[in-house]
């Protein structure tokens, strides 16, 4: 089972870092030429959350 999980691992790696190129392509590009519902729903995927930092006490 270790090569399967190795190669869904590889997989899920290179379909992740097409998805990044795609969307950053789509940034670029995507501007006026009717995909901004496109580009904005996978804004939405792609989107930063804020980390939670531990607050210190004083």
């Amino acid at each position: 089972m270790g090569k399967i999980d190795d190669t869904l691992t590889d997989l899920g790696s290179d379909v992740m870092n097409a998805s990044l190129e795609g969307y950053a392509l789509l940034r670029i590009v995507g501007e006026g030429s009717g995909l901004e519902t496109l580009r904005n729903s996978m804004g939405a995927r792609f989107a930063r959350r804020k980390r939670q930092t531990k607050g210190r006490g004083l």
